[in-house]
């Protein structure tokens, strides 16, 4: 199991897409799915981006969940 840093915080709910998954300050989303850990970090880009002023989080997140929509085991 994947253990989250201090300083994370849970992403719970409908948003967790039912996996365990938390974010962090800076800028990480973090979902475990199967025996995998999905981590898209985010904290090297500006605080905010785009015309619409989009976080880090925001972002880590959509992508986080673009990525687990299409995610398939292999064997």
């Amino acid at each position: 199991m994947h253990v989250p840093p201090v300083d994370a915080t849970p992403i719970e709910g409908l948003a967790s897409l039912g996996f365990p998954a938390y974010e962090t300050a800076d800028g990480s989303a973090v979902f475990q799915k199967d025996s995998f850990v999905l981590q898209v970090d985010a904290s090297g880009l500006p605080e905010a981006m785009g015309p619409d002023g989009i976080s880090r989080n925001a972002l880590a997140y959509q992508l986080s969940t673009t990525i687990l929509a299409c995610w398939v085991e292999h064997h």
